[in-house]
């Protein structure tokens, strides 16, 4: 179940329960692929089974998309981010639409100064298209 929460930042999280929370601000900051693209990216954090479908998984790092404070954190979100690919390229979801996501977020001035350079190492290992 996807679910809004009435917070302005753009962000988006995965539980452990396999619920997906988007916040207000991101809604208003994406378009169609690439709100899909935050939603495949969060799949990612919640193992194979979730990410095909087959129900909730167990979550493997539950954290905010702009959370990349440690390294940890980081891999973490780069094992979302390949997964959240593989996913839009199976949809036919153009897989840049991570990449624009994500580069929104960066550059959205509600999100946190220290998570812009984790966002920008993110959308450069990204493929454009």
């Amino acid at each position: 179940m996807v679910r809004v929460l009435g917070s302005d930042g753009a962000c988006a999280y995965a539980w452990p329960s396999g619920d997906l929370f988007v916040t207000r601000g991101l809604l208003r900051l994406l378009d169609d692929a690439e709100l899909a693209a935050a939603l495949a990216h969060e799949l990612g954090h919640l193992g194979p089974a979730a990410a095909v479908g087959d129900g909730p998984g167990r979550a493997v790092h539950a954290v905010a998309l702009t959370d990349a404070d440690t390294c940890h954190a980081e891999s973490a979100e780069f094992r979302a981010d390949d997964v959240g690919v593989d996913l839009l390229r199976a949809r036919g979801i153009p897989a840049g639409a991570l990449r624009r996501a994500l580069a929104k977020v960066r550059d959205d001035p509600n999100t946190a100064a220290d998570c812009r350079a984790a966002l920008a190492r993110r959308v450069a290992r990204l493929p454009d298209g």
